[in-house]
This record gives C-alpha cells, structure tokens and sequence, in this order.
C-alpha cells in the first residue's frame, strides 16, 4: 500500500462553506441576527448537502486522520443551539409562528412528515422539543425502539457533558419524563435494559418528578419500577434458528446460541460453478498479457446462502432456490444433484425474454440473499456491465432488486430495475450504462435499502430506499464520489500489480453491503468514506472518511472480500479494501473511535466475522482478534510457523469460533484465539471441502464453489431437546424444535406427537424463528400429515392415508391449505374404490364460495387453473369414467336452482347453477338463461362471459351457434367489431346448415349472419382494422410526461374498436390503460408482478 490515492469527495458545497465561515464570523462578533440570516439561507438552500466539521468541534478527530462531516441542516442547528439566549430569541421570532403551525397540524393528524419538518427545519424553536418528544413517543408505540431512543437523546442525552450530537439547547418539555422514557426505550430494546443502579440514578436525579407515564400517575421513580416489574415491554426471549442475511444479521455480526456439532453429512446439491474464463473475455485479460493469472481458488467462493426455518435459500444470477433441510434424499447419504429436489424456485429466466446473466461479467460474483418475514430480497443479474475490448465501449448491466414471496413458493413479488430510480447529481443526458445496483440491499418491515453505484468520470456512489411492499423508490440519497481508477476493478482486492487498477474503463458495481441498525442505514463504500444515514428520510448523519491507500504491487496480503460495516454496541468497524487498517467510529456521532496499527503485507485479511467476548474476529490466512473497545491486536492465531489457506466465511456460535479451511474447520475461543477443540476433519471424515458457512437450528451448511453440503445432528438435537423439556417442560418451543429434528431422522409419530405439544402449550405472544410460534406449528403439522397422506397414498394404505388427510384438513390455516388437502382426500377415495364419496367430496368444496378462484396447478405442471375449473375437469372425468348415476343427487338440486332462476328471473341463481354443479345435464340451459337474461338487462359484458361459458359447455351444434350469436351481439353492444365481425365469420364457417328460432320463425342462422354483416360499420371493415383508414395528414392531439419511475407499452394483436386502448402505462405491479382520444387514464389495474408485455385477444386483454 502507498497512501498515495485520491480522497472521497462528498456532497459538499463551497457556496455553503463560505457562508458558513461568513455566520460564524458574526457570532464571533455578537451579530445574531446576521449570523441567523445566514444559518437559515444554508438551511433552506443547501439543507441536504454536507459540512465539513472543524478538527476542534467535540465530534472531530483531532489528528485529522478521518474528517468528518455532517447533514448541513444538523450542522446549522448546532450552531443556532450554541447561540447565546439572545441569539436564538431573534431565531425564534423567525420561526416559531411556522414551526407552531406545522407542530400543531402533525400533532393532532399525528403526521411524521410535519413533524420532522420541524425538527429538521426549525430544530431549535421553542416547538422543537415538543417535535422531538412526539416523534419519539410514535415511533415507541410503532415499536421502532432504537428510533424512539434516538430522538430522546436530543432532549437528554446520556452523557450531560457530551455536546457531540445536536442537542435541544433549553427544552420546555418534562425532561424527567423523557429520561424515564428512555429507560422504558431499552427495557423494551431488551438489549441494554436498565438495571437496578439505572433505577437508582434515575431517582437521584429526579427525586420528586411526578405526572403521568405508562399509563399510570404518580412519581416517576416509583411508576417507571413499577411498569419495568409489570408491564413485560421485552418480548419474551425467543430461540431463532434463522440465518436471514450475509453475516447472520443486518448489523453484520451475529453469535448463534450454543456450539455446534456437524454430526453427519445430510445431502449435497451441486451448484453452477464460476468459471474465470468468463471474466477474462469480458475484461480482454488475454489482451493485456494476462491470460496466465491465476485465479485464488477461496475467490471462487460465491455462494452466500441464508436460512429461514427449515429451508436454505441460495441465489445466483438467474435463480433462487429453496431446499427443505429436514428433506431425506432417496440416494445414499450426501447423494448430490437429482437426489435431493429444491422445495421451490423463482427463475428469472422464465419471467423475461432471455437470460439476464448470460453475458461476461467485469467482476468475480459474489451471490447474498436478505429475508425480512417472508419476503426475500435479491439482486439478479450479472454483477458488472459488459466490456468489448480496454476501451469505453459497454452496455448496462441487466441487473434488477427483485423480492419473492416463500410462502407462495417464491412468487415474484416485484422488480426494481436501476433504471428506475431518479438519481441526484447525475447529468441528465439519459444515459443509463454505467448505472447499477451493488449488492443484496438489507431490510425492515417497510423499507428495502440498497446501494447504488454510477461510474463515469467519478465513480459516484448512492443509497436507494425502496418500498418494502411494492418496490417503488422511496428516496434516493447521493453521498459523493471518488476517482474510478482507484475503485478496485475486480471488486475483491485481487492484487493483480497494474500500478493503481486498471483504470476507468472497467466500472466495477461489485458487491457491496449496506448495514443496519435500527433506524440508521450504514454504508461502508471502499472508496475512502463510510456514511451513516436515516433510514426513514435518508437524511446523512454522518460521512467520516478515512486515508485512502493505492495498491502498486502484486502482493496478494490485503484482500478483502464482502466487508460491510459491523455495528456493535455504539461502534461502527470497518475494513476498508482501499485501507490497511481497520477503523472503528462512534455510531451516533461519526467520531473516529480508534484505529488499528497497519497490518503487515504478510498478513491476508479477508472477513470480518463480527464482535465476541469483546473481541473483533477477523479471518484470512490466519485468525485475529482485537480488543474492541481499543483496537489493539490480542491474538493471531496461528502465532508462529506458517499460516494457513482460509477457505471461505466462518462464523461465530456459542463462544467459539469456527473458521474453515480447505479441508477442516478449525474451532477456536473467542476469548483467548486459540484452540479448544480438534479441527472438524471435512476432508478426511466426509471427503468435502470448506466454504463460507451458515446454520440453521442444528444444521451447518457449507457453500462450497460447485455445491452446497449440509451437516445435520438431528439424532442429538433429540436427546438435547428431551432434555430441555425435562428442564423447561412448558417451554412450547422445545416441542417444536424437538419436532423439526425428530422429522428430519424419520421418526414422524415423534414429530406429530411434539407438535401437538407444543400447539397445547404456545401463548400468543411467542414467536421462533420470527414467526408466531401458534401459526408455525399449525403450518409445520399440516406440512408433516400432508407428507405423511401421500406416502400413505404411494403405499395404498387408504385409511391411514385419508387419517392423515381429515388431520391435515382441521389443522390447515388457510383455505389453500384446506383447498389442496381435501382434493388430495378426493383422490385417495377414487383410488380405494369408493368414487361416490370422491363426488362427494369435490362437491363439498364447490359449496363453499371462497374456494372456487383459487388458483391451484394443473396436472400437466406447468400451468395453474381455477379451483372450480379443475373440480369441474375431475367431476366430468369421474362420471364418464363410473356413470352419471353417481350424480344423481346433484342433478336435481342443479335443475331445481334452474327452475328458480327463471321463474323468479334472478341471474344470481343461474349463475349458481353452473358454478356450483359444473357437469349437471342442466348447465347449458342455465347459461342461456343467464345470457338472454343479461342481455335484457343491458350488461352485454355479463352477457358475453355466460355465451363463452355455453359455447364451452354445450352438447350439441344447436346450442353452440346459438352461444356464438349471442356473442357476437354482446360484442356489438359493447362496440367491440372486430371481435363482432369475427365471431359472425365463425359461424358462417362452422354452422352453416344449422336452424334456429328467431322472432317465432324458424331461420337458419347462416342468413341471419349474411344479412347483418352486409350493413354498418362491419360492411365498411378492411381486414384487422377495426375503423376505416384514418385520414392523412395526420396531427397530434395530445401528450403527455411520464415520471421516470413509469414505462409505456404497446398494445399486440388487434384492438377490439377504435375506442380500445393502443398505449398501457405500467408503475410497479400497477398497469393504466389509456385513451386514445385524450390521453387520460381510463382504468388500472394492480397485478401479481410486473407487467411486461400486453395484447388483445378478442375482448380480453391478455
């Protein structure tokens, strides 16, 4: 390293610099009111750019290593606060009638937004305070603790002395109340809850404080002991055996409870292998003299999977992929590919026209996943533009944030694509192609956060906010940029000695991670900064850069791979690829902490693991541990002799480290950094190889270049569980797990035994693995009997089988569950033999009206298909195959309902007929009477579904020309002629001979057709045009701006009239029609997942 390369250049302003400099010469000199003019010009015209703290501002590094700066609104509203009272009386007197007006407005609507803006605006009136109260009392009643404990900072903050934050300079509000609400703040947090000194300094400090708190009057002391003792605000410590995100947490450091024992090797999928063929065609390699760089094997290590429950979900370009890890695979044990199927997949490949990640890429993959509840967030495609040749010439990366649903068998739930973000500080030239997404983003309930990465000139760096339901973009914040030469072109520190990287031609997007704490979103950029941001405005906190070094050699000593920050305990710790140290800062405030001393050029630093026993654990080609209040180096292990070839990502569980290499995992201390059990032997025991590793509730998973090989120790998860519940034998969740490992060796009675268990003993307020521990039993035993009925099934044991299934139907939760049970019932009975009670069966599920439009999978596999549609297909092939007498009963309550409906004229009751008793002899009947009663009424639309409906349904010819002219006129009531003129040509080919009664006369229908195809408009249709020739010239009628978040698409196929929309609209899952005439929206409709093409069938749209 030579400390030779360029700054970061954050979001700064001189114009706001001077000005700055300009008001605090008149504070200098007593002139308030100037000086106020100036801070509140900065505010209102340069409020979402930064200031440059000074080195002698209590939040600075006094020896100018890392210079930090801070949001200029925050920046002016410290110094406002440091004014003296005479000062802030000529602020207020600005500001305090518009800040009262915004503070009343959001209090009684209970609106954020108003009453951030006077925070942000008017953080010093004397309505501020009561901004910052409110605000912190909202986001307590969210459960937004972190967020609540923030704001109540401003007011008091835990170190009176500490004036490094932005602090109310004299709140009117109870400070004693928001004290004690502090307190409440981290009882609830459950991570730093107040002990019985925090108690007691409260009471010294507000001795005789009394009013109202918690739902309670009285002295704060005595109401805060009380409410702590009682009202049980940490939830109840629950077990979680989730790996949700790289690192095992969005904070990026995770310790899993207890110690972990391999046990025995479950089963091995095989993964596509990375090939570095791929990258060096994509980057010229060969050209540049380099086809014979070699590739470290531990680069090639890109699978990043997480685990959610009882499934590992892995990603890579196209795919993401969910396999049951309790799943016994049919082949010996660790069988490979085709022995063990994946639970479900999304592959984007089958929701665009191509492959998106069939191009060369500029860097090596890196493939992460983050799962929120049960969305689960990735970022497809490939993980860099594409490069022809060493000059400028590249096209974007195809690359898109997609979430999919698990519960829906990773149902796509949107599409974010770069494109669609509006970028601040970006030349508005409409060129997209150096413009791409980093990394997987991290999430909360409602937000997705994602890093963004612009590289031209500069290689400009953002933070995005996306909607966590829709994908819309939130906010997008620019944080400033830095030279491209020195971003690292292969994203991992490759040390290939080309005198400062190989220059700007290669944009690198890479891979890197955002963190989360709470309400701040964490940015480490490896381009010389790390940033703090709010992760509800996307306001900056904080930007503290640090001294950025240039690599000028071959030496392989520093790599990093994924480095995101680690947020521990008030310190954020990072890494930095373009640093040889590493560096810790104050969270709230951006204050540099401590730094290490350079690390040797010997020494390979790769992973961060995270913080333990108050150590930092960092891997490479060695362990080190460092003091992580000091930063000082405790341990390296090994101390002495040569080191070893990490292999991959460890982690950390119990209190040890597990740290793999390419043929073992060596088991460390956290505490000391030495060794305390033998190696986990992979090589030699189960003839694998290391990985980066993740585990699940008695799993170890290894993500290996080629495969992904799962451990299991079910067997002694057992005997552990057993005798947690000897210890704790109302603790449901012990039940629970006990379950999940006793399924998993094939003791299933076991499994549904502990289930029934747990579901006996779980209170509604339990949760595990971050889902209600009631519904996550109920789902697990219908899973477990569904499983067990088919087996059943498979062996003909009818009656267990149909046990099974009555079980599986009482526990389910949903009516999909309960939908797909009792057609798996209605199989089981027409495979013993008994195809009455199947009958029975499937009619009971056309009885109940909110099963009917669920969609369920065709035989075929490959498409779905309407509940009734599928029971009617069933119903139909069970009569033909054992005789109509079977539906006997039914027949006559479907011509009973006909008989009703047309006496009465209710379309209701017809309706009813062909819904509920799909293969009765009288549905064709009912659906003419329901066509002709339609269209007496005036609802040609209705009208038309019921002729389709007949035209489907009816036995003879008769019935079916019948069918089409109803149609035909239903499609010219509603001005649809094309569809009109082609349903009339359908019958002149088909039914040409056929009679009908019309008007009391018998008349073929072949005239009827002929004589109303010779008049208006259809005499004057031409082929696929549904109007006459437009005339020309012709001239422009309207236009209309689209925001950048919404793409157009043209219509396919023939419009069904000249009013029908030629241009749809699509924002998100949203698809907007509009009119030819005027431009303006003539309906919208909300789909599944994003719209990409759209065409007209007759009268659908497709």
């Amino acid at each position: 390293f030579n400390r030779t390369a360029t700054k970061f250049y954050p979001d700064f302003s001189d114009t706001a610099d001077a000005l700055l400099r300009n008001a605090a010469s008149h504070a200098r000199e007593g002139q308030w009111a100037e000086a106020v003019d100036l801070y509140q010009r900065v505010i209102q015209q340069f409020g979402d750019k930064v200031a440059r703290l000074p080195k002698d501002d209590a939040a600075g590094d006094p020896s100018g290593e890392s210079v930090l700066f801070v949001d200029l609104r925050q920046f002016c509203q410290r110094r406002l606060a440091a004014l003296p009272p005479a000062g802030r009386a000529i602020y207020r007197s600005r500001v305090d009638v518009r800040a009262e007006q915004w503070y009343r407005q959001g209090a009684a609507e209970r609106d954020r937004g108003l009453l951030r803006r006077v925070v942000e605006q008017a953080f010093c009136s004397a309505w501020g305070d009561d901004a910052l109260e409110l605000l912190g009392d909202l986001a307590f009643e969210d459960g937004r603790f972190d967020e609540a404990l923030s704001l109540y900072r401003q007011l008091v903050p835990d170190s009176p002395g500490d004036r490094s934050g932005l602090i109310h300079p004299d709140p009117s509000v109870d400070l004693a109340r928001v004290a004690a609400k502090k307190l409440l703040c981290r009882a609830a947090e459950a991570e730093d809850p107040p002990d019985r000194a925090a108690l007691e300094a409260f009471a010294a400090a507000y001795p005789d404080a009394a009013g109202a708190l918690a739902g309670r009057s009285g002295r704060y002391a005595e109401t805060l002991a009380e409410a702590l003792r009682l009202d049980h605000l940490a939830p109840p410590a629950q077990p979680d055996g989730r790996w949700p995100t790289f690192a095992g947490a969005p904070t990026r450091t995770k310790v899993v409870p207890g110690p972990i024992d391999v046990g025995s090797l479950q089963w091995r999928i095989e993964l596509e292998a990375y090939n570095p063929n791929t990258l060096s065609r994509g980057m010229g390699v060969r050209a540049m003299g380099m086809s014979s760089f070699r590739i470290p094997d531990d680069r090639l290590l890109a699978y990043h999977p997480i685990v959610l429950g009882d499934q590992v979900v892995v990603c890579d370009s196209n795919r993401i992929l969910a396999y049951d890890l309790n799943d016994r695979p049919t082949g010996p044990p660790g069988s490979s590919a085709g022995a063990h199927r994946e639970a479900w997949k999304h592959d984007e490949t089958q929701e665009r026209s191509g492959p998106i990640a069939a191009l060369p890429v500029t860097t090596l993959p890196r493939y992460t996943l983050t799962a929120f509840g049960d969305r689960i967030y990735a970022r497809m495609g490939p993980t860099g533009p594409v490069h022809f040749g060493m000059g400028r010439m590249s096209v974007a990366s195809p690359g898109s944030i997609i979430a999919v649903d698990r519960n829906s068998e990773g149902k796509l739930l949107w599409t974010c694509q770069a494109s669609d973000l509006t970028l601040p500080q970006r030349p508005a030239d409409g060129l997209n192609r150096s413009l791409g997404f980093e990394g997987t983003p991290v999430a909360d309930a409602r937000r997705v956060y994602v890093a963004v990465t612009d590289r031209r000139e500069l290689t400009s760096t953002y933070v995005a906010c996306l909607d966590a339901e829709t994908g819309t973009p939130r906010w997008v914040r620019y944080l400033g940029a830095a030279p491209s030469e020195f971003d690292n072109p292969l994203g991992f520190g490759m040390g290939m000695g080309m005198g400062g990287g190989f220059g700007s031609p290669l944009n690198d997007f890479g891979h890197r991670l955002l963190s989360l704490d709470g309400s701040t979103v964490y940015y480490q950029t490896n381009l010389g900064a790390v940033a703090a941001l709010d992760a509800e405005t996307g306001g900056i906190r904080w930007v503290a850069t640090y001294p950025r070094e240039d690599r000028n050699d071959a030496g392989l000593g520093h790599e990093r791979d994924l480095n995101p920050a680690i947020v521990h305990d008030g310190l954020v710790i990072v890494a930095p690829d373009d640093a040889n140290s590493i560096y810790a800062f104050n969270a709230a405030s951006g204050r540099l902490v401590w730094k290490t001393k350079p690390l040797p050029d010997e020494v390979k630093l790769a992973h961060l693991l995270g913080v333990a026993k108050g150590r930092l654990v960092a891997t490479g080609d060695r362990v080190l541990l460092f003091d992580v209040r000091t930063g000082k180096l405790v341990q390296s292990w090994p101390d002495n002799g040569p080191a070893f070839e990490g292999f991959g990502r460890g982690l950390l569980a119990g209190d040890k480290i597990y740290w793999p290499t390419r043929n073992e995992i060596q088991i460390l201390d956290q505490a000391t950094g030495l060794r305390v059990e033998p190696s986990i032997k992979l090589q030699d025991s189960f003839h694998t190889t290391g990985g980066n590793l993740a585990v699940g509730d008695g799993y170890l998973i290894v993500a290996q270049a080629d495969a992904l090989v799962v451990f299991c120790q079910n067997s002694r998860l057992i005997q552990r569980y057993r005798d947690e519940i000897a210890r704790a034998p109302d603790q449901a969740s012990n039940y629970f797990r006990l379950a999940r490992a006793a399924e998993a060796t094939g003791k299933d009675e076991l499994a549904l035994e502990a289930l029934g268990q747990a579901l006996r003993r779980a209170r509604p307020s339990e949760s595990i693995d971050g889902h209600p521990l009631v519904e996550a039993t109920r789902d697990h035993q219908f899973r477990l009997l569904m499983r067990l009925g088919r087996k059943a099934r498979a062996d003909q044991a009818w009656a267990s089988a149909a046990a099974h299934l009555d079980r599986a139907i009482k526990i389910a939760r949903s009516d999909r569950d309960r939908l797909m049970a009792r057609l798996m019932l209605a199989d089981v009975q027409l495979d013993r033999g008994t195809p009455r009670d199947a009958v029975v069966t499937l009619q009971g599920l056309l009885a109940e009206e909110q099963l009917r439009p669920l969609s369920v999978a065709a035989e075929d596999g490959h498409r779905t298909i309407r509940a009734d549609l599928l029971i009617g297909d069933r119903l139909a092939a069970i009569l033909q195959a054992h005789g109509r007498g079977l539906y006997e009963t039914f027949d006559r309550q479907a011509r009973d309902l006909l008989e009703r409906g047309k006496a009465q004229g209710d379309a209701h009751l017809l309706e009813e007929g062909g819904r509920s008793y799909p293969v009765a002899l009288v549905v064709p009947d009912s659906l003419l009477a329901l066509g002709q009663l339609r269209d007496t009424s005036n609802r040609p639309a209705e009208a038309a579904h019921a002729y389709k409906r007949l035209l489907a349904a009816a036995p003879g010819d008769a019935l079916r020309a019948r069918a089409l002219l109803g149609l035909a006129r239903a499609y010219e009531a509603q001005r649809l002629w094309v569809p009109a003129r082609d349903t009339y040509t359908e019958i002149l080919a088909r039914f040409v001979d056929v009679t009908l009664e019309e008007f009391g006369t018998e008349t073929k229908v072949a005239a009827l057709v002929a004589e109303r195809l010779a008049h208006e408009p259809f005499d004057r249709m031409m082929g696929d045009r549904s109007e006459p020739t437009l005339p020309v010239p012709l001239v422009r009628r309207w236009g209309r701006p689209l925001p950048g978040a919404v793409r157009p698409l043209g219509a396919q196929g023939v419009p069904p009239s000249a009013e029908a929309s030629r241009i749809f609209l699509v924002q998100g899952l949203a698809l907007r029609a509009i009119d030819p005439a005027s431009g303006e929206p003539l309906w919208s409709a909300d789909l599944s997942s994003p719209p990409v093409w759209v065409g007209y069938l007759a009268d659908k749209i497709i």
